[in-house]
């Protein structure tokens, strides 16, 4: 299967959405995605902040220590 990026070139808002696409069965913190992606973690910071706010993605949950997130299946173009 052809990725995101392949398709489009390389952007850190796309590795993100591929990633989390490629990877929806459980969620993912920053640190996670950044170090999986080989990308900074501020640059995935500032991806999920815009993605949030785009609705394509969500906070799942929040342990107190790290905040994790998924794709949003429901309120997006991904289903």
């Amino acid at each position: 299967m052809i990725s995101f990026c392949e398709m489009f070139g390389y952007d850190i808002h796309l590795s993100v959405i591929d990633f989390l696409c490629k990877h929806d069965d459980c969620d993912w913190t920053i640190s996670q995605m950044a170090t999986l992606l080989s990308v900074s973690r501020t640059g995935v910071r500032d991806s999920i902040v815009g993605l949030i706010m785009q609705n394509q993605i969500f906070l799942s949950r929040d342990d107190g220590k790290s905040k994790y997130y998924r794709i949003n299946k429901k309120g997006s173009a991904y289903v």
